[in-house]
């Protein structure tokens, strides 16, 4: 039934499911002047792009059969030729006539609409951030390279580069933000504040212990590039391989990237609890891993 379904998705079970009327096939031998009657239903827990893909993947495989069930009706009701050798013709009638309505109706379970084809917007802009970020600890790098901190002590030198990487992070953050919230791209805007301010925290803190654990600017620089590929591929921006794929190494890289729990926690309100245990686990590794001082 409908309501055991809407219980499945609900419950994570299934990603999404089409829910086809008795009449459909009636429905599309008797559709007038473009519109369809009978829908067929797409329901989804809501904020997904597998619903997007999804749809078209069905509509894909559904187009023959339901375009030819149109255009049949179409020439029989106007008393058409059907003369299969007379292509052309057809065509031209079929393009003239074809229905512009959608056979799809979109039912999302947490009661929200967004626009399906800018979600991708966000991860990447997530992934922007993060190389901000990792870029804010590059400077503090160069500046410490320099000898400029030699002079504070360890503890302070740890606050002065939280400090750096955070500022930039910050602004990236309020730029995306206000991005997506011009795009339309944002449901729940007081949401989103929280969790992209508490995205910026684990992008500071992650770049913080990258900078602590590896020390040299040419470590560091050596290991941008690939943090963010792999943040472009296993964060969940168009599609989450590692769900879809069932890789159980694809959802430990993921968990090792910071775009990975902000899109999580974007789609997933239960995932923000993920999101601040691991700015807390970061946190504490800042105030473990000893400041090494430049050495000459």
């Amino acid at each position: 039934s409908k309501q055991k379904i809407e219980e499945k998705i609900s419950s994570g079970e299934y990603t999404i499911a089409f829910i086809i009327p008795k009449n459909f096939y009636k429905s599309l031998q008797e559709y007038e002047k473009g519109k369809v009657k009978e829908k067929i239903t797409v329901i989804v827990k809501g904020k997904n792009i597998i619903t997007l893909l999804a749809k078209e993947d069905f509509y894909a495989k559904i187009f023959e059969f339901t375009s030819r069930v149109v255009s049949l009706s179409y020439l029989e009701r106007k008393d058409a030729p059907l003369d299969e050798e007379d292509t052309l013709a057809f065509t031209v009638i079929y393009k003239q006539n074809q229905s512009k309505d959608s056979i799809f109706e979109i039912q999302m379970l947490d009661g929200k609409s967004e626009n399906l084809e800018l979600l991708p917007l966000r991860g990447i802009l997530s992934v922007i951030i993060l190389l901000t970020s990792l870029s804010a600890a590059m400077f503090f790098l160069q500046d410490k390279g320099k000898g400029q901190f030699e002079t504070f002590s360890s503890s302070y030198c740890k606050r002065i580069l939280f400090t750096y990487v955070f500022l930039a992070t910050l602004d990236s953050t309020s730029i995306s933000l206000l991005a997506l919230r011009l795009c339309k791209a944002t449901v729940f805007l007081p949401y989103d504040l929280v969790i992209s301010f508490l995205f910026a925290l684990v992008c500071t803190a992650y770049s913080t212990v990258l900078t602590l654990l590896l020390g040299k600017i040419q470590r560091f620089a050596a290991l941008i590039s690939l943090i963010i590929l792999c943040s472009l591929i296993f964060s969940p921006i168009l599609i989450d391989v590692a769900a879809l794929s069932g890789i159980k190494i694809f959802r430990v890289i993921g968990h090792l990237l910071p775009p990975y729990y902000y899109l999580k926690s974007y789609w997933q309100q239960e995932n923000v609890l993920e999101s601040i245990l691991a700015l807390s686990f970061m946190l504490v590794c800042i105030k473990i891993i000893p400041y090494r001082r430049t050495t000459r």
